[in-house]
């Protein structure tokens, strides 16, 4: 076995191995696409990828990633072609790989994947957090919550400042580097938001929970919407089942379907949306060297 840094005609080989590793999912694959290739050192963000060859043929490919916006840890991502599992392939790119940072390194694992898991904790990653995701039909579970009470739309800037607060709050897991309301403005309500869906719940003044839709990332069938940016400040459920009923109606009016995630740190959403039944086992999990691994 060889290891070395990726090459731009590894490309095609890379892409294969994700397409073996993922195909059952054609969503879930979009978002790997591009996670490993050329190396980027830029002020705000790095990446150094390698792979694995066996007799002359990529089998593997890993990456580190390092960015200022959770600049505790570094991010790693190895695939090895399913039929070289288990064959220390994996474990011989995490060795090299940790030479390109000196932060503790972290990957998100998905818990139907117990091979992934199994390597992660076997290397001495621990669980730092759990989301849950999923898609389903607003029509069929919309009557399971309350008429919204919702105020006044927020504005873009109002919108931004709060989703950066939530963000912050419900990351404590991974501390963020806070953004400017320029930046932030730009990442939550950005061209990806789907206009007419941004909902706040206020009190005296102040803004105590925001959702918006989004398109979904990576792979858009073009029937859904996304929810994930949504929350409350705090633990206040009826805000949280307000906001999430006001962006289902939205997507019923629509016609779309809803696709979601929300992490546990997000306890107030997550509720709301285990009322309407919807949840299942949690799908995601973020893994962490320096978390603890009982």
């Amino acid at each position: 076995m060889r290891v070395r840094p990726f090459a731009s005609d590894d490309a095609d080989a890379v892409r294969a191995i994700l397409d073996a590793t993922y195909g059952d999912d054609r969503w879930v694959r979009s978002l790997h696409e591009g996670s490993h290739g050329l190396p980027v050192d830029h002020p705000h963000f790095r990446r150094s990828s390698l792979v694995a060859e066996l007799d002359g043929v990529v089998v593997a490919a890993g990456t580190i990633t390092s960015g200022q916006r959770h600049p505790r840890r570094s991010w790693l991502e190895i695939e090895v072609a399913p039929a070289e599992r288990r064959s220390g392939i994996g474990t011989a790119l995490l060795g090299e790989l940790r030479g390109f940072t000196e932060r503790p390194l972290c990957a998100r694992g998905r818990f139907v994947d117990e091979a992934a898991i199994g390597f992660l904790r076997r290397h001495g990653f621990g669980l730092l957090d759990r989301s849950w995701g999923g898609r389903f039909d607003p029509g069929a579970v919309v009557e399971r919550l309350p008429e919204p009470t919702v105020g006044q739309s927020p504005t873009l800037d109002e919108a931004a400042a709060f989703f950066e607060r939530w963000y912050c709050e419900t990351h404590h897991f991974d501390p963020p580097t806070p953004w400017p309301l320029e930046r932030a403005r730009a990442f939550f309500c950005g061209d990806d938001l789907v206009a007419g869906s941004l909902v706040g719940v206020w009190d005296d003044g102040s803004l105590r929970g925001a959702a918006t839709l989004i398109r979904t990332p990576g792979y858009d069938p073009g029937d859904e919407l996304y929810l994930v940016w949504a929350g409350t400040l705090g633990t206040d459920r009826q805000v949280a089942t307000s906001i999430v009923a006001a962006c289902l109606q939205f997507a019923q009016d629509a016609g779309k379907a809803v696709r979601f995630e929300v992490n546990e740190a997000n306890a107030a959403v997550l509720t709301a949306l285990d009322q309407l039944g919807v949840l299942g086992e949690p799908d995601l999990g973020i893994f962490a060297e320096d978390a603890a691994t009982s």
